[in-house]
């Protein structure tokens, strides 16, 4: 930094002053840590270096938010996001630049959920998880349908599960936690924390579908629907192996599910322990109503069809008109 001060490089000074604030924070001295983010936001704003703006918000969100100052956090992170999604706007026709932008800014979404949970605002992230989940990709079919790409707002969410007449279940991990929103056709939302600081969600993922797929194939009952979901969805995951090396709002007190490591059966419980247990009593009892679940991230793996409860009755069983969106 100082060298870079001397030559008046203020790019490279600016880098340093963010590079320093970051290693505070990994220090936890958060107090620093945002005294060295709010001098880079300084330069970063100064020579118009809106990656570098966007980069030094982001940072002092985060740094904020560890200081136990949501509010704050929640400030800068919306900065942010407007920077993102400014970058994006300008980018063009530059489809896949977008989208690969998209996942490296992805991280300021997320913690702007953390920041609005932590304010108890659930619905709002609510909003913030619509709106980062899908936000480059939905930029680019606009852009080919020439429709509108705003992400839905909570009325919009709500009147989704009225038309569809069904009960929507959106996950959304987000550091240490597994967010959970159900929305019921009466436009009632419901929101439940799961702590997972010790659990690996990708190596979970990848014992469910095995597991899946064994109990499937070892029965041979009535279960087609499982067992072409299973096998599907295991096809699908090889290519790509191979291919790629308000209102009323209720909060949920923070659940916490043991670290998980499993085989066969027990991992297609100990899942529906985490995915499912928690909203059970949230979804619907007559197994033909609808049930819509939107997973994120590696929560696409999971074979929901055949997560079973500790009765070992599969999800399907219980609500044979459920879908992945």
């Amino acid at each position: 930094m100082a060298i870079s001060n001397a030559i008046g490089d203020k790019q490279s000074e600016g880098n340093s002053l963010g590079n320093l604030g970051n290693a505070y924070s990994s220090l936890g001295d958060y107090k620093q840590a945002i005294h060295y983010q709010q001098q880079s936001l300084v330069i970063k704003r100064a020579i118009g270096d809106k990656q570098g703006e966007g980069n030094s918000l982001n940072n002092l969100g985060a740094a904020q938010l560890d200081s136990n100052n949501p509010k704050a956090a929640e400030t800068n992170l919306r900065k942010a996001i407007a920077v993102w999604e400014f970058m994006r706007a300008s980018l063009g026709d530059n489809d896949a630049f977008k989208v690969s932008i998209f996942e490296t800014q992805a991280h300021t979404y997320r913690l702007l959920q953390q920041a609005l949970i932590a304010q108890n605002q659930t619905t709002q992230a609510l909003e913030i998880a619509e709106r980062g989940r899908t936000r480059a990709f939905a930029e680019l079919l606009a852009a080919r349908q020439q429709s509108s790409s705003a992400p839905p707002n909570i009325e919009q969410i709500q009147q989704i599960a009225k038309q569809q007449n069904a009960t929507l279940v959106e996950y959304s991990i987000a550091g240490n936690d597994l967010y959970i929103w159900v929305i019921k056709p009466t436009g009632k939302i419901t929101f439940h924390k799961v702590d997972i600081k010790k659990t690996n969600l990708s190596n979970v993922a990848e014992d469910t579908r095995t597991a899946a797929a064994t109990l499937a194939e070892g029965r041979g009952v009535a279960n087609n629907v499982i067992t072409n979901l299973v096998r599907q969805t295991r096809s699908t995951l090889k290519t790509t192996t191979d291919n790629v090396s308000s209102p009323e709002t209720t909060v949920d007190t923070t659940q916490t599910v043991r670290p998980l490591g499993c085989r066969g059966n027990s991992c297609l419980k100990q899942m529906h322990e985490l995915l499912i247990q928690p909203i059970a009593k949230e979804l619907p009892t007559h197994p033909d109503s609808r049930v819509i679940f939107i997973p994120h991230q590696s929560l696409f793996l999971v074979p929901f069809a055949a997560l079973q409860d500790q009765n070992e009755k599969f999800l399907i069983e219980k609500h044979t008109k459920f879908s992945i969106l």
